[in-house]
């Protein structure tokens, strides 16, 4: 089974009472299916920095929140998790004003966790910065845990949108025998009604993969 080490975000969304801000809303709604249809896939963890994140603020909420993990395992805090975050602080991963991201990532690293649940886009779930965080922390030797929020972990198959491109999809590419050769030709014939509009930034020359031997 697959493990998820869960950021203090996840718990807030889960706990909150409902908004009418339309983003937090779908995020609370994302939260509570991944809670309820998902997390029995997983085995879940946190860290005593969540639960210290958790317990503060409202009373009520933080009292809600801490009733939801009470029987959650905790992930010990080690030496390395702290020396990583000092690493990814110091490589400006993460800026040194939020060294408590740094540690959350850290943790969930050096325990092995698969995965770090987060809607926290700005320091740990961010695109930009995402890839320098996986270099540090295999440079450091440990596992890279993936940086998602539960939306993007629920991994939905009944989205009717993505369905209908994807049907779109499959029918475009049998019509051209499943051959990537036939599908390129057709997109370059396509191409050339753009005129001026069409950008091409490929300069690189292309590298063949050098094929391994087999042993035998």
């Amino acid at each position: 089974m697959k493990t998820v080490y869960i950021e203090s975000s996840v718990i807030s969304y889960l706990t909150a009472r409902p908004s009418r801000d339309v983003v937090t809303a779908a995020r609370q709604a994302l939260t509570l299916e991944w809670w309820e249809e998902h997390g029995t896939q997983y085995e879940i963890h946190l860290s005593e920095l969540v639960l210290e994140e958790v317990s503060s603020g409202d009373s009520s909420a933080a009292q809600r929140r801490l009733r939801i993990v009470e029987n959650i395992p905790i992930l010990e805090t080690t030496e390395n998790a702290v020396e990583l975050s000092r690493i990814l602080v110091a490589e400006k991963a993460i800026p040194d004003t939020s060294m408590e991201d740094a540690l959350h990532i850290a943790i969930a690293a050096v325990q092995g966790m698969d995965f770090l649940l987060t809607w926290n886009f700005k320091h740990i779930n961010n695109a930009n910065t995402k890839e320098k965080i996986a270099r540090i922390i295999t440079d450091s030797h440990f596992k890279n845990p993936v940086l998602c929020s539960p939306e993007e972990l629920a991994c939905l198959k009944d989205d009717p949108i993505v369905e209908e491109i994807r049907t779109y999809r499959l029918a475009h590419a049998a019509r051209h025998g499943n051959d990537i050769d036939r599908i390129f030709a057709a997109i370059k014939e396509s191409e050339k009604k753009f005129g001026t509009r069409l950008v091409n930034r490929d300069t690189a020359p292309m590298r063949t993969p050098t094929r391994r031997r087999e042993t035998k």
